[in-house]
């Protein structure tokens, strides 16, 4: 059955919208979270502060808005990397090479994600879109270290959901670190060796 089209509204909407992210993107960037504003999100849109809020009810929903853009960005790098059969070795290293590109491009707003998320007592009360990315992450990586425990290729006695955690975790510091402090590492290197080491510690 073919997709409905879009109603013309359906697609002022999304321009709309659109228009109000990239402009809240810049300032968020620019100014923090603390200190933008929805005037200056408007005005750097183009736009009335009245008319953002028609799209968006807060400033803290624009931010998440703007965050869950960027998360399916980051989802959509790390699938282009993936194909099917790949090893969890392989899958470790395209998971470390999408996150050192994606954060080293986006970097100015990396930083104030980073310092946003301070205010936030626990991982699970991030926001959503960040916690949807981390569940992808899981599924994708659990899918192939299961199917690889399953074909007797790792014979692993340690849990497969603290192996995925354990996994991410350190990925995703050591990128964060990486983009923060700068590296004379290739990625590439860098992406080899943490698939090494923790393919070496579910496989012994």
């Amino acid at each position: 059955m073919a997709a409905a089209s879009k109603s013309k509204q359906d697609i002022v909407t999304e321009f709309r919208r659109g228009e109000i992210l990239d402009a809240a993107r810049t300032v968020f960037t620019s100014k923090g979270f603390r200190d933008a504003t929805i005037e200056q999100i408007a005005e750097a849109a183009g736009l009335a502060k009245g008319t953002v809020y028609l799209y968006f009810p807060s400033k803290q929903d624009v931010f998440t808005a703007t965050l869950d853009r960027e998360m399916n960005g980051y989802m959509q790098h790390f699938a282009s990397l993936c194909h099917d059969g790949m090893s969890f070795r392989e899958v470790l290293r395209a998971l470390a090479l999408s996150l050192m590109g994606k954060m080293q491009v986006n970097k100015e707003f990396l930083l104030v994600c980073i310092s946003d998320f301070g205010r936030y007592a626990s991982t699970s009360s991030l926001p959503e879109p960040l916690q949807r990315f981390n569940r992808h992450l899981a599924k994708v990586l659990r899918e192939s270290l299961n199917r690889e425990m399953e074909e007797g290729l790792i014979r692993s006695t340690a849990p497969p959901d603290r192996t995925i955690a354990a996994a991410i975790l350190l990925i995703k510091q050591w990128a964060i670190r990486r983009t923060v402090e700068g590296s004379r590492v290739a990625a590439e290197d860098d992406a080899e060796f943490l698939a090494d080491v923790i393919w070496k510690g579910v496989r012994e």
